[in-house]
């Protein structure tokens, strides 16, 4: 169950995205990133996200604080904040398990 702080932070920020002023920022920035994902450069989808880097200040609408995100990116980056905000090694390790896979689909078949 949710605190009546954090729910009443969630029901601002609802409110303060249906705004005019929320929405034509979102829009311009989708034209700032090329309506591309931030991470994976691939186009966005009707459902991508602006993700604030800077959610303590939810309504200082700054080009730099926030970034374009098709929603599972949005959803990966969520998740990984989580661990690296807490470890930052976590991408090494990260960066590790990729290249072993990459390593194995370069072999040839067995």
């Amino acid at each position: 169950m949710r605190d009546k702080k954090s729910y009443k932070g969630n029901e601002e920020k609802s409110k303060f995205r249906r705004t005019k002023r929320w929405r034509d920022f979102r829009e311009h920035m989708k034209e700032v990133n090329n309506k591309k994902d931030s991470i994976t450069m691939s186009k966005l989808y009707k459902t991508w996200n602006l993700h604030h880097l800077d959610p303590e200040h939810y309504e200082l609408l700054e080009d730099d604080r926030f970034v374009a995100l098709n929603s599972m990116t949005h959803d990966f980056v969520e998740w990984l904040y989580k661990y690296y905000r807490k470890d930052p090694d976590v991408l090494e390790r990260i960066r590790n398990v990729m290249e072993r896979m990459k390593a194995f689909e370069l072999q040839p078949d067995l």
